[in-house]
């Protein structure tokens, strides 16, 4: 994850724009808005008042109806009582969203990064379940790849300010000590958010969990801000921690936010988070705009998480059409402490083992194309597009992975970072979008008699001399294991 998307999950400290990230196979997907899609169907939903009461004194003509415009409305939340939202009417929170609404295969892509878009019906395969949704006016992305997607409107400059993010959770926070930096804390399950509910902080301030569900699934739905007095993180504007996904993506808690959560399972697979969120009451009626695209949310297939914590053993991966590779106990040594396997976004057929944060990696291509978005038919037509597109290539021998036949290049180009290959068609919606050229690197070129063919490449983006050699004797590790299963 780029440095600049963290500080926009964490610090709050970015505005909309184009956002510049190397070694992930692009620069943060996307793709040109458009209004092709289709627009949503408008509903009257049955909403419910967030605050009954009334600023007159009471009289004592009526002590029933005093009682009543007394006592809180079930779905009152402290964010209602507090902070001045009690103008904005609440959808009945136990009712579920889209029920009825299917997934749209078909729906354009959104891949770009910190981009306003037209209204419309869009996909994402962000979060490694696919899934699209109906926006009725201009929205714009913020993160939007490795587990997270996230819209707001445009006017939103920050964290919180007119969100609605989605987000895969590989763990919570510490619910005692929300506010003691990630890395010192053990975190809590991700799939014990009533657990986590349960034990937190008096700080944050919580209403009771309701049970509804989002297009089908089960989901809990529940309120959060935190107390003026609430003691505060280790990093500017970041007060309290939320939710994390192997470090990959963050979400924080700040004081003067108000938050409406809903926590989804995902069967077996990593639960899906989804904060629609305002920094200020005066943002208030961003709720029920969240709540409008949450009514056309459909989600595809239930698929794993696409960031993967590796651990020593036998793992299954979601590369090359599906391989298993035996993990060795110094794996996160040869990763510079980076022992994940990633999967950006869903339908773009890469995937990646990052060496360091910028400078290197280890990339799975499951289906070269050339720049012009065409599959590549064999190892010798990959070697003329590399070698047409600036770079050098040098047979240095044949190998054998799992029993099938492979050959190995090494690469070198003095055109780093330039688009050499096509992951997909999608690609193609955009230049910056492809197989980024390493300084350096390495590749095995696999002709595969079911699956088709295939590449792992080893990529030393810069300080090659330091890099080059131990990217490569993580891709070696990573070669040498990996059979191919269904």
């Amino acid at each position: 994850m780029s440095l600049r998307a963290r500080l926009w999950m964490v610090i709050g400290a970015l505005t909309i724009g184009a956002l510049a990230v190397t070694g992930c196979g692009s620069s943060p997907d996307g793709s040109e808005a458009t209004d092709d899609g289709v627009a949503a169907t408008e509903e009257d939903p049955t909403v419910v008042a967030a605050d009954g009461t009334d600023d007159a004194p009471p009289t004592d003509d009526d002590e029933a109806a005093n009682a009543e415009q007394q006592e809180p409305a079930p779905t009152e939340t402290p964010a209602d009582r507090d902070e001045g939202t009690a103008g904005v009417e609440r959808r009945d929170p136990t009712l579920p969203f889209a029920a009825d609404v299917t997934y749209d295969p078909n729906a354009m892509p959104l891949l770009r990064w910190f981009t306003p878009f037209d209204p419309g019906t869009y996909r994402t395969g962000a979060l490694g379940t696919p899934m699209s949704f109906t926006a009725t006016e201009t929205l714009a992305t913020q993160p939007n790849g490795s587990g997270m997607f996230a819209v707001t409107d445009v006017r939103s400059q920050a964290p919180d300010q007119y969100e609605l993010l989605f987000m895969r959770v590989s763990h919570f926070s510490d619910p005692g000590a929300p506010n003691t930096p990630l890395e010192e804390q053990e975190g809590w399950p991700a799939d014990d958010f009533d657990g986590w509910l349960d034990n937190l902080h008096e700080g944050v301030i919580a209403t009771d969990p309701v049970e509804t569900a989002i297009n089908g699934l089960p989901a809990l739905s529940v309120d959060l801000q935190l107390a003026d007095d609430m003691e505060c993180g280790w990093v500017p504007g970041f007060c309290a921690g939320l939710a994390v996904n192997h470090d990959e993506h963050i979400k924080a808690l700040n004081k003067g936010s108000f938050y409406r959560l809903w926590f989804i399972e995902q069967a077996e697979e990593d639960p899906l988070l989804i904060v629609s969120a305002i920094s200020s009451e005066d943002q208030a009626p961003w709720l029920d705009q969240a709540d409008a695209v949450l009514e056309t949310v459909a989600f595809g297939q239930i698929a794993p998480n696409p960031v993967q914590l590796l651990s020593p053993g036998p793992t299954r991966l979601g590369a090359l059409g599906g391989v298993q590779m035996d993990v060795p106990d110094d794996f996160a040594e040869l990763t510079a402490g980076l022992p994940l396997f990633i999967r950006p976004w869903t339908g773009r057929q890469f995937s990646f083992m990052p060496m360091t944060e910028l400078r290197g990696g280890v990339y799975f291509l499951d289906q070269p194309h050339s720049v012009e978005g065409i599959p590549l038919a064999s190892p010798d037509e990959v070697v003329a597009e590399l070698v047409s597109n600036g770079g050098n290539v040098t047979e240095i021998g044949p190998a054998t992975i799992d029993g099938i036949d492979a050959r190995v290049f090494d690469f070198t180009t003095d055109r780093a970072f330039d688009i050499m290959l096509r992951y997909s068609p999608l690609d193609l919606a955009d230049s910056i979008w492809g197989w980024d050229a390493p300084a350096a690197g390495r590749l095995w070129v696999i002709d595969h008699p079911e699956r088709g063919l295939m590449m792992v490449s080893a990529h030393a983006f810069e300080d090659v001399d330091t890099v080059l050699p131990a990217v490569n004797d993580l891709a070696d590790v990573v070669v040498q294991s990996l059979s191919f299963t269904g």
